[in-house]
Order: C-alpha cells, then sequence, then structure tokens
C-alpha cells in the first residue's frame, strides 16, 4: 500500500530530497500504526484472561475448532491434551447438560438465532466448572458454514450466587426475625418471621425508618450506637413497637455489617419475642410438674 501511493507521490514530486521526506512520514505512519495493533492485541488478549474468556470458531464443514489460548486455562488441559474438534468438546460437556446444549446449538443452525447458554464442563480431576457459552452462525448461500464466538469461565460467579441463595433461604426461613438496614437506617429486608412479628404484609416493612420499630428515646440510641461503632454490635432488651403499635419486650442483637472491602453497609437485627419464650418456659415448667 505504501509502495503504490509513494509511486504515485513519485510521478507529481520529482525532488529526490522532498520525497526521502514523504517516504519518512509513511515509514512513522506505518511504525505508529504496527505499535497501535500490537497494543490493541495486548489490551484485547490481557482482558480477555482477567475476564477469563476464549473464543472460539467451529467450522461446520470440517467440524474443527480453532480457540484462542485461555480455553485451556478454562479447561484446565494442555493445548495438545485434545482433538481440536467438535465432537471432542462434547466430551467436556458434564453429561447432566450435554443433551441440552447440544439442542440448543442446533436450535440456533435452524432458526438463525444467536446462542446463549450456561452449562457445566467436566475437569481433569473429576470436579465440575460452570461456564457460559454465546455465539453467532454464518451462512453462505443459507448454509450455515460456521459460529463463532466465545466461552467464559463463570464458575466463581456462579458459586456464590449458589452460596448466596443458601444464606438467603436459612435467613428468609429462620424462626428468628432477621431485618436488614440500610446505613441510613431504612429497613431494606425483613424474612418471613420479622413481617410476622411486627404485624406487616409482604413488603410493607421495607422503607420505614428503624424509629417506627423502636421507641427508646435518643439519649439511649446513641449509646447503642457508639457501642456498635466500638464494637461492631450489640445485644440487649429493647421496647419494639409492632404495626398496630402495640410494645412488646424483645431481645435484639444487632451487627454492623461490611463488605468484601470493610466498607460499612448496614446493620443487621436479629429480634426474639420475649413474651413467647416466657411463655413456653411457663409452658415447659408445666410439664416438669405435672
Amino acid at each position: 500500500m505504501k509502495d503504490k501511493y509513494l509511486k504515485r507521490i513519485a510521478s507529481i514530486v520529482t525532488d529526490k530530497i522532498q520525497l526521502e521526506k514523504i517516504n519518512a512520514i509513511f515509514i512513522e505512519h506505518e511504525n505508529e500504526l504496527n505499535k497501535n495493533r500490537a497494543d490493541n492485541e495486548f489490551f484485547n488478549t490481557k482482558t480477555k484472561q482477567i475476564n477469563k474468556i476464549a473464543t472460539f470458531n467451529i467450522d461446520f464443514i470440517t467440524r474443527n475448532v480453532v480457540w484462542s489460548e485461555e480455553i485451556y486455562n478454562i479447561l484446565e488441559r494442555s493445548k495438545d491434551s485434545f482433538e481440536h474438534n467438535l465432537d471432542t468438546f462434547k466430551f467436556f460437556i458434564h453429561p447432566e447438560d450435554e443433551k441440552r446444549v447440544i439442542f440448543e446449538m442446533q436450535e440456533c443452525i435452524l432458526n438463525n438465532k444467536p446462542l446463549s447458554t450456561q452449562y457445566k464442563i467436566l475437569l481433569p480431576d473429576g470436579n465440575v466448572k460452570f461456564v457460559f457459552s454465546e455465539g453467532i452462525v454464518e451462512y453462505e448461500n443459507g448454509i450455515p458454514i460456521r459460529m463463532v464466538g466465545l466461552t467464559q469461565d463463570i464458575n466463581e460467579k456462579k458459586l456464590k450466587e449458589n452460596q448466596f441463595k443458601i444464606f438467603q433461604n436459612i435467613i428468609s426461613n429462620n424462626h428468628e426475625a432477621v431485618i436488614f438496614l440500610s446505613m441510613e437506617r431504612k429497613i431494606i429486608y425483613s424474612n418471613k418471621a420479622a413481617n410476622s412479628l411486627f404485624g406487616y404484609f409482604g413488603d410493607e416493612i421495607l422503607g420505614l425508618n428503624e424509629n417506627k420499630l423502636n421507641i427508646h428515646d435518643k439519649v439511649f440510641k446513641k449509646e447503642i450506637a457508639e457501642v456498635i461503632s466500638k464494637l461492631g454490635g450489640w445485644s440487649g432488651e429493647l421496647t419494639l413497637l409492632k404495626s398496630d403499635q402495640k410494645k412488646f419486650q424483645a431481645w435484639v442483637t444487632i451487627s454492623l455489617t461490611r463488605n468484601d472491602d470493610f466498607i460499612p453497609i448496614g446493620y443487621s437485627y436479629n429480634v426474639l419475642d420475649l413474651s413467647k419464650r416466657v411463655y413456653y418456659e411457663s409452658k415447659l415448667l408445666e410439664m416438669q410438674n405435672f
């Protein structure tokens, strides 16, 4: 390309020194382009590594697959340890997901729609890993010839999601009332037991200020806040309010909650209705004396 333009310029500019200067400008520009390409390639490679993304190109005619280097980290296999074709990759898919993934790929090919699917793959040590794949099919004269796309390692994200669901179920079905407040002391979560204890339905309790549940004076609340600030939590007996303004005694444990960066994000309240505890203790005493 550069030589073609130089020939055109030489037909106009006859001065040898001027031509050399123009040629130097072309060389400088070409070097800059090459550097930018190298920088972009390096950036794209590092971005894919950080996000654990591998690209793929499936040739439907030969059934061969070309992957980017990150696929070997995802599969936890070396480049020379398996055949690079579509049939081999099927063996990496967990048996529970294999039929579904193959069906989804066939649907994409037949209906010319994008692939977007999550599934598990088998690792050499027998463990499983969650991955996400998406791709598009390319056609020539109505015949599918290839699929290009990406596969991402989402194992860490999926495990955290599953762990969160477990914790969420534990808290949601806990017999003890659990409430979570924002740093502004607004209620942003309450489990079933809390709704029942305070007499609220559905999401009625969400958004309420802590003062709607706690009738203690400002001085006492300030003392509690100071203890939480110093120790990260507080436990004690409080007089609380139900939605119908009826008072009840409760044993409350308040904990300052922080995120992974140790930044405070809110307060968790565990509330035990003391009137129920007294009731059950009296019933237990009656049974022992019977």
